[in-house]
């Protein structure tokens, strides 16, 4: 099961996981959703469980001039959504398809960037399958809003 921790409420968690691990999860009150997919949503996943859920759709390419890639315009959306949050959410997911490249890239700088304090368990300094067009897009959108 994807839920393979004991939640505790003075921990600010932020977690990666697949899309069809999302459905599986329990999340605690108050927690928000990033879903990551290739196709268009035609109605929030998972909304009724989460406090805020942001559908964002790109493929999981590195090639910025491929058609669709992530670009700055889903940065800022990013952004956005995670500092309309006050408090800072006790729990923050982020899925894709597989759970291993643009939802671990949106990780990486949330924890990097916006919530230093939030804990991750998957991620550590080893961890190179992050999509770096994903990070690095990101990473320059935050420099210019600082």
């Amino acid at each position: 099961m994807a839920w393979g921790f004991e939640f505790k409420s003075d921990e600010r968690m932020v977690d990666f996981f697949p899309e069809d691990e999302i459905s599986q999860l329990k999340p605690p009150q108050g927690a928000v959703l990033i879903a990551i997919d290739n196709e268009y949503y035609t109605e929030p996943i998972e909304s009724n469980r989460w406090k805020a859920c942001l559908n964002l759709s790109f493929p999981d390419t590195e090639d910025k001039y491929q058609e669709e890639a992530f670009n700055e315009t889903d940065a800022a959306k990013i952004i956005k959504f995670m500092l309309s949050f006050e408090p800072v959410p006790s729990y923050i997911a982020v899925s894709c398809l597989m759970g291993l490249s643009r939802s671990a890239a949106v990780v990486k700088f949330i924890t990097k960037y916006i919530y230093p304090e939030c804990y991750n368990s998957k991620f550590d300094r080893e961890y190179r399958t992050y999509n770096k067009l994903v990070f690095k897009t990101l990473e320059k959108i935050w420099k210019r809003h600082k």
